[in-house]
């Protein structure tokens, strides 16, 4: 069964034009009839798929290539059409698996991103000049006081007498 573009996008919640877009991106198989475009009946999953993925910060291209790998799963033998809600199942179940692993894959490159500034940071440090470590300041100080050698007597009379002589002896 085939649904033209118009449905498509309708169901998936995106207009017409990046619809287009988006099926480009996906490389689906269309059909022209009538001046109308039609698609597998898929196509509004996959779309649906595209407008999360983009929605969730993806670039199209990034996650044409993702929907693409998560949606090309073969069927699982055994089931049939009564089992159909075991396939939506398994779709979402393989949906949220790719889903993890890309965080995963997100995650992995952090870190490695994180390893080499860790790198370039140590290299950085490395190349930095060796800090001086600070001399001691020799801070003035006065001379020590010179108590001048002189008798007691001498002492005395020189202070009853002519203190100023007192003060300029050595």
């Amino acid at each position: 069964m085939m649904v033209t573009i118009l449905e498509a996008a309708t169901a998936a919640g995106v207009s017409k034009d990046k619809a287009r877009y988006w099926v480009k991106l996906l490389e689906l198989e269309t059909i022209k009839k009538d001046g109308k475009l039609f698609l597998p009946d898929n196509a509004s999953d996959l779309l649906n798929a595209m407008k999360n993925a983009v929605e969730g910060g993806i670039a199209p291209v990034a996650a044409a290539v993702d929907v693409k790998n998560i949606h090309s799963c073969p069927a699982i033998p055994g089931l049939n059409q009564e089992n159909r809600a075991d396939d939506s199942v398994l779709g979402k179940i393989t949906e949220l698996q790719n889903a993890i692993m890309l965080l995963a894959g997100t995650v992995e490159k952090q870190n490695k991103l994180l390893e080499v500034q860790a790198r370039q940071i140590n290299v950085l440090t490395a190349r930095l000049p060796v800090p001086k470590l600070p001399c001691p300041e020799n801070v003035w100080q006065p001379k020590p006081r010179h108590v001048p050698k002189v008798s007691f007597w001498r002492k005395l009379w020189l202070e009853l007498i002519d203190p100023v002589a007192l003060r300029s002896m050595p």
